[in-house]
C-alpha cells in the first residue's frame, strides 16, 4: 500500500499484487470467521470474503484514512453477508416454504366455510356493528 501526496488523487492506492495480497494475508482469516458467524455456512462465508476483497480492490481509492482499513474491510464483509442473507430469504427452497394458505385472506370463503359447518345463525351483534355505531 502506498500513500499518495498528490492533490486530487486518492489518499491510498494499492498495487494489484503486493497490496491486495498483503491485505488478504493479514485479514482474510478473521474476516472469514466474522462472515461465518453471520451466514452460518462455510461456502457462503468464503464467497462473502472473496466478494469483499474484490470490492475493496475496486474501491480502495475511496478509503481516505489508512488507519481505518480494518474496519472498512469488516464493513464490506458485513454488507456482503447481509446481501447474501437477503437473497437467501427471498428464495427459500420449496420444501421449506410450507403449505400455502389459499383462503386466509378471502372473507367470502371464510363465511361459506362458517355457514357450511351448520352455523346458520348470524354472527354476534358486536361483530356486525360499524365503528360509527359504537
Amino acid at each position: 500500500m502506498r500513500v499518495s501526496s498528490t492533490p486530487g488523487t486518492p489518499i491510498i492506492s494499492i498495487s494489484r499484487w503486493n497490496g491486495l495480497e498483503g491485505m488478504y494475508r493479514r485479514y482474510a482469516d478473521r474476516l472469514y470467521t466474522y462472515a461465518r458467524t453471520m451466514v452460518r455456512e462455510p461456502e457462503a462465508a468464503a464467497d462473502a470474503v472473496h466478494d469483499a476483497f474484490l470490492t475493496a480492490s475496486q474501491r480502495i481509492g475511496q478509503l481516505r484514512e489508512p488507519d481505518r482499513l480494518r474496519s472498512w474491510l469488516y464493513a464490506i464483509v458485513r454488507n456482503e453477508c447481509l446481501r447474501q442473507l437477503r437473497e437467501r430469504s427471498r428464495s427459500l427452497p420449496l420444501d421449506e416454504a410450507g403449505e400455502p394458505v389459499a383462503d386466509a385472506a378471502d372473507p367470502v370463503t371464510g363465511v361459506a366455510r362458517w355457514q357450511g359447518r351448520g352455523r346458520t345463525r348470524a354472527p354476534p351483534a358486536s361483530h356486525t356493528r360499524r365503528p360509527t355505531d359504537r
